[in-house]
């Protein structure tokens, strides 16, 4: 069993990491030069599955540690699929740097993520809180 200091110090962490892969992912989403050959945009599409394995392992904590750290990534991608969605519909994608084709796999891979870490963060914390 660990001490209460080394899961505060557990749980910082993980909260620390899970809010600077987010705001690296946002930072990167802002980039309008990401190329879609570049290990960059890899790395950017595959950074929510980094989140989902940091955001698993608080699943073992209380449950508003759990939803500190879910929700917001679920908020992000969320805003990210709608950003995409609206620029899309209103046909000025290329202000985002992207093709129409970009666009539509963008936003398929982002409502992916967004339904995806929104699942997760509630039906996570309703089990942890039950």
């Amino acid at each position: 069993m660990k001490s209460t200091s080394e899961n505060k110090l557990t749980i910082a962490i993980l909260y620390i990491a899970n809010y600077v892969a987010l705001i690296i992912f946002v930072i990167l989403f802002c980039l309008h030069v990401i190329d879609t050959h570049s290990p960059v945009f890899i790395i950017f599409f595959f950074l929510p599955l980094a989140l989902f394995v940091v955001n698993t392992c608080m699943i073992k904590e209380k449950w508003y540690h759990f939803l500190g750290c879910t929700l917001p990534c679920a908020i992000v991608t969320i805003t990210m699929s709608a950003i995409i969605y609206v620029a899309y519909n209103s046909g000025s994608e290329s202000a985002l740097g992207m093709t129409s084709i970009e666009a539509l796999i963008k936003f398929a891979i982002f409502h992916f993520y967004a339904a995806t870490t929104l699942l997760w963060s509630s039906a996570g914390t309703i089990f942890k809180y039950k």
